[in-house]
């Protein structure tokens, strides 16, 4: 979408210039003027083309962005319920859950390409929103793996004791844990608070009701 946007303001500005230059040249008539005019003239109509085509671009991407951000929190949605799903003492399906949670977020959230015209919309201002309190969840991921990774592989002393005890892990985790269950200080867990942010994104983009579901049409 960035794309587009600095191509629209590009071909403005190069569209403007060389209106400004062909006006200045108008009623000179020797014949290198008239030749910069003419290429001044050329440039001028292949810019309002440019940016024509540049508005209908970035419009199709905005559209695209508001579908697919909508679609990605529910995916995040669906791996935060699976996560509290999961029988405790189960260190490995947590550690597969987490780093599920941890690829989306780094592969999509975190590298989200936000380019708006006009990011005061409410449509922009919802997604900019949400997408700036799930930037913590990015780090608290990142601990979580670190964290079960160290246990999983269990490196142990001479005498067969855990270098990364139990309890030390354990402890660790009731900090991720903790954030989890009340995150952005919300009093709820993570799963209840995207499924909350989902609804109010989709109120917002598509203006449709919880009962009802997204219109395909909206993409």
């Amino acid at each position: 979408m960035s794309i587009y946007k600095r191509s629209i303001v590009f071909s403005l500005l190069v569209t403007l210039l060389a209106l400004g230059i062909s006006y200045c040249l108008v009623g000179n008539q020797n014949g290198y003027c008239s030749w910069c005019q003419d290429i001044c003239i050329g440039v001028l109509a292949s810019g309002f083309l440019l940016i024509g085509t540049s508005i209908i671009g970035y419009q199709r991407e905005k559209k695209k962005l508001f579908a697919e951000y909508h679609w990605k929190l529910s995916e995040l949605k669906h791996y935060s319920l699976e996560l509290q799903t999961i029988p405790d003492g189960d260190v490995e399906a947590y550690y597969e859950k987490y780093k599920q949670i941890n690829i989306l977020l780094k592969n999509y959230f975190a590298m989200l390409e936000i380019a708006f015209f006009c990011s005061k919309s409410k449509k922009a201002q919802k997604l900019i929103e949400i997408n700036n309190k799930l930037y913590p969840l990015v780090g608290v991921t990142n601990k979580a793996l670190v964290k079960y990774r160290e246990f999983i592989c269990g490196k142990r002393r001479n005498n067969g004791e855990r270098i990364y005890s139990e309890k030390s892990f354990l402890n660790d985790i009731r900090d991720v844990e903790k954030v989890l269950n009340n995150y952005d200080n919300s009093g709820m867990i993570l799963a209840i608070w995207v499924e909350q942010k989902e609804k109010e994104y989709g109120k917002t983009v598509y203006n449709y009701k919880e009962n009802r579901e997204t219109p395909s049409s909206s993409i």
